[in-house]
């Protein structure tokens, strides 16, 4: 046998600059948007906004967020959840272009790193499903359904869905400072 065992575990694919430079453009774009939204959402019950909302983990703290929020928010929060499934396609796609680009390009003498970047690359599109299992909790629950599971089942996606893009940004962050030791 010549290939790796698991294929996803196969040299990653050089990503260029430019790829990269326009994917983290597109999501830094979606993000300031986000951003815009999530302002009329923080309240004392939802310092956090949007987040808050994604953590609450039980029915009561679910209820107190949206006691929080009147009308006009809950659109918002309606808005931020729908447009969160196009931002899920940028981050995943500007996050996964990074950790390839770092694997290639910063770590290619690292051994097996530039081979584990492939799988963490695809970590970040495994983020971005629990992210889309979680928004649909979440907007079920702003539609009015109170099934005990769903903010746990939210809490619980956005727990993986944070360790995971925690896990590309350290790695990006590694590499983004092994890039800067290199150059002086």
């Amino acid at each position: 046998m010549n290939g790796p065992v698991l294929p996803i575990l196969a040299p990653a694919p050089r990503i260029s600059q430019k790829f990269v430079g326009v994917s983290v453009l597109a999501a830094v774009l979606a993000t300031w948007v986000l951003q815009l939204v999530d302002r009329s959402l923080r309240t004392a019950a939802a310092p956090d906004g949007i987040v808050s909302f994604e953590l609450a983990r039980d029915l009561g703290g679910v209820q107190a967020v949206l006691d929080s929020w009147d009308a006009q928010a809950r659109v918002w929060a309606g808005f931020s959840l729908g447009f969160d499934y196009l931002y899920m396609l940028l981050y995943a796609n500007a996050l996964a272009a990074i950790i390839l680009w770092t694997g290639g390009q910063v770590f290619s003498s690292q051994g097996r790193f530039p081979r584990w970047s492939l799988l963490l690359a695809w970590g970040m599109w495994v983020a971005a499903l629990f992210d889309a299992t979680e928004n649909l909790a979440l907007i079920l629950l702003l539609q009015g359904q109170r099934a005990a599971f769903l903010p746990l089942l939210a809490w619980a996606c956005a727990l993986v869905k944070f360790g995971l893009l925690g896990l590309g940004g350290v790695v990006i962050l590694a590499g983004l400072v092994r890039r800067l030791l290199a150059r002086w």
